[in-house]
């Protein structure tokens, strides 16, 4: 992932960019490029348009009713990506903060 608005290479965003409260990091994304190599290669990628910030603590959160292998990665790695299908035709991003 990188924080450009051009097609130029930049770094991807260290950890420390996520060490912070979630409120703090998603209006920051915005405009980032989300950047996936594909095994043959080529690279997808899209910019990120919209985001929301939800704590633990909040309903909202696929984390907040209980640890599951489903949602294990929310409770890991800062910058981790947690991917799931939203209505059946989304493909919903979570990062964790």
């Amino acid at each position: 992932m990188s924080h450009t608005h051009s097609h130029h290479a930049a770094p991807a965003l260290p950890q420390s960019f996520f060490a912070r409260p979630a409120e703090v990091v998603a209006p920051e994304l915005i405009g980032c490029l989300l950047v996936k190599r594909q095994e043959g290669g080529e690279l997808l990628w899209g910019v990120i348009v919209e985001t929301e910030a939800y704590s633990q603590e909040e309903p909202a959160c696929h984390g907040y009713r209980r640890r599951s292998p489903r949602n294990e990665t929310l409770f890991g790695e800062r910058g981790r990506f947690y991917v799931y299908v939203s209505y059946g035709i989304h493909h919903c991003v979570n990062v964790v903060a």
